[in-house]
């Protein structure tokens, strides 16, 4: 069981996918996809180079926002995908369309260049001791070592259940993304980091955008503070869990919390301590037992 500190020291890497397409008939639709967004080309030969080729202008020709953050290049044999900013995690699917009743046609994809950032959880260097954290072991947060955000490979540690997570006092990073991404796009990559722990503590006032998911790992979380909000109509810090046992306190006057608030989340309190601070639960949040005492000036709503 060790201490890990989250360090955001990995460089950045740009990502690089491969689509192959195989046993091409004239008519046959390839089809790659970005957030339900999509790009096809139809066969005109017989000829893998004929779809290669096809797709990559169908890819750099688009102006969908999600295909040009990526830059597409005509291997023949292949279409190479790469990050036009290195650390710019991104992800693609693909498809096919029989064209010519034979229904073989395939397309490939495959990852050979893996992303790497200073803000990927998925990076083993990222963290000190340079392995990813595992069951049982407490992954700090800490704003005097580093105060790099981590906002992507936010699912890659689903599996893990933590002895401990805390986000400790002046880390001024973000966990988590945000919905709306910048380039124009509702994002599509996975918003919160989603870990099992046992006890989750926030305690700076720094953090603006705080989004988790403990899964159906029992969890006693605290929130002594936080931040003002980064994301409008939204709580600067946001939790989520379905144990039944699961406990929340919230402690601090400033603590800006939403419980199962982001559209379509369940989250299940059995005992929410609200001692003060702002809270404000989801319509997919059921809170079984509020304790709160009356001389406490905070809020709490659901919507």
């Amino acid at each position: 069981m060790s201490s890990i500190t989250f360090l955001g020291s990995a460089p950045s890497v740009a990502k690089q996918k491969t689509a192959t397409p195989a046993n091409v008939g004239v008519g046959d639709i390839f089809t790659l996809t970005i957030n339900g967004k999509s790009v096809s080309f139809t066969a005109a030969a017989a000829t893998v180079a004929n779809v290669t080729a096809g797709l990559t202008t169908a890819w750099n020709t688009s102006t969908i926002a999600e295909f040009m953050e990526v830059t597409a290049t005509d291997m023949t044999t292949h279409v190479l995908l790469t990050a036009d900013t290195a650390g710019n995690d991104f992800e693609v699917t693909s498809s096919t369309t029989d064209g010519n009743a034979s229904n073989t046609q395939t397309l490939t994809m495959a990852t050979t260049v893996a992303n790497s950032s200073p803000t990927d959880i998925s990076v083993a260097a990222n963290y000190s001791g340079g392995a990813l954290p595992a069951n049982g072991d407490t992954l700090y947060f800490d704003g005097s070592v580093s105060n790099v955000s981590a906002n992507q490979g936010l699912s890659a540690l689903n599996a893990v259940t933590l002895a401990g997570l805390y986000v400790l006092n002046g880390y001024s990073g973000d966990i988590g993304r945000v919905g709306y991404n910048a380039s124009g796009y509702n994002e599509y990559r996975t918003r919160e980091l989603t870990v099992g722990a046992t006890l989750l503590q926030v305690d700076t006032d720094k953090i603006r955008l705080f989004r988790i998911n403990n899964g159906s790992v029992q969890t006693a979380a605290t929130f002594n503070q936080s931040g003002e909000t980064k994301e409008q109509g939204l709580q600067a810090l946001q939790w989520r869990g379905t144990h039944a046992s699961n406990v929340v306190n919230v402690t601090g006057d400033a603590v800006s919390l939403g419980i199962g608030q982001i559209g379509g989340s369940i989250a299940t309190v059995a005992v929410l301590n609200h001692y003060n601070g702002n809270v404000v639960c989801g319509l997919g949040a059921t809170i079984t037992s509020h304790i709160k005492p009356s001389s406490v000036l905070g809020t709490y709503s659901r919507r």
